[in-house]
């Protein structure tokens, strides 16, 4: 159905003179409509007790259980985690799915060794690997903080990143590690899938260099900012957008760290949302919150009277 259908000739002849074209309305409306739904998500913020950091944290927790029931509706093919450290999400999944190929990316060598010594990620079924998720480079400087503000960090924070902080007082050990872009990586996994990343704000590179994987993927957790802590870094914002254009919709949100306005955003295809089986695991989502919310403050000024 055309725009001119819906708002009527005279409003057709407006959009053409005020914005260029009907293409161009459209776009702008979307944008708005995205915007609108980011915003009210923000609501799910009176769930909880924002000045306790256990509420912060339980904000977390309960995206990470709405995108691990999806799971259950969507039947991934293939998991990918990019920026694993330890690689906890990909782990859980293979638990719950034995079948699903699991696969975990890596690029700080000291946390890859850390947890390859700690884990043993074939008898898991995981496959954990060294390697930095990219745009296009086969090799590529990865910035691993050794000292903030002249005070010696541990190497194995999962601080790392392909982006330097724009913070000056951080420090970094430079390395040189393998790169491959998740479109090369699974150019043969012609598979539905789910992604978990978490990649100090190198979001364009690992988006950019996994568009044709990304077409494919049902469910997205990404962690986002909306400061700009890393040089040149992608914010919220444009994150959604890029999605956005290729058919993932924001669903839900946490607040991990509203002070830092660093947060985790959960991205699903339409198709999946519309199901009934993904209604019910959201509306489950949303009581579980509801029920667990702290009083408001009516109730308990009601309560001290």
């Amino acid at each position: 159905m055309s725009v001119a259908s819906i708002l009527g000739r005279k409003s057709q002849v407006e959009i053409k003179t005020e914005n260029g074209s009907e293409a161009q309305y459209l776009e702008e409306l979307s944008r708005r409509i995205s915007i609108a739904r980011e915003t009210d998500l923000l609501r799910m913020s009176m769930f909880y007790d924002l000045e306790e950091p256990d509420e912060r944290l339980r904000s977390a927790e309960d995206l990470a259980s709405l995108f691990f029931d999806l799971c259950e509706c969507v039947k991934p093919k293939l998991f990918i985690e990019a920026g694993a450290f330890s690689a906890d999400a990909s782990r859980e999944y293979k638990r719950r799915d034995k079948k699903c190929r699991v696969v975990a990316f890596e690029a700080n060598p000291h946390s890859f060794k850390l947890w390859n010594e700690r884990v043993n990620f074939k008898r898991e079924g995981v496959e954990y690997i060294f390697s930095a998720l990219s745009d296009g480079e086969k090799k590529v400087t990865f910035n691993v903080p050794k000292a903030f503000d002249g005070k010696d960090i541990s190497l194995t924070t999962g601080r790392s990143s392909l982006l330097e902080r724009t913070d000056s007082r951080w420090e970094y050990e430079k390395v040189t590690v393998p790169a491959v872009t998740l479109n090369d990586f699974f150019a043969r996994a012609n598979a539905n899938n789910v992604v978990w990343m978490d990649v100090e704000g190198a979001s364009r590179q690992v988006l950019s260099g996994g568009n044709e994987v990304l077409k494919k993927t049902d469910l997205l957790l990404i962690e986002v900012e909306e400061t700009r802590y890393w040089s040149e870094q992608w914010l919220a914002r444009d994150v959604i957008e890029y999605l956005e254009k290729l058919g993932l919709y924001l669903l839900a949100r946490d607040f991990e760290s509203p002070s830092r306005r660093q947060y985790n955003m959960l991205f699903c295809r339409s198709t999946v949302e519309e199901s009934h089986f993904a209604k019910t695991r959201i509306l489950n989502y949303y009581n579980r919150v509801a029920f667990k919310r702290r009083k408001s403050p009516f109730q308990e000024l009601s309560a001290s009277a």
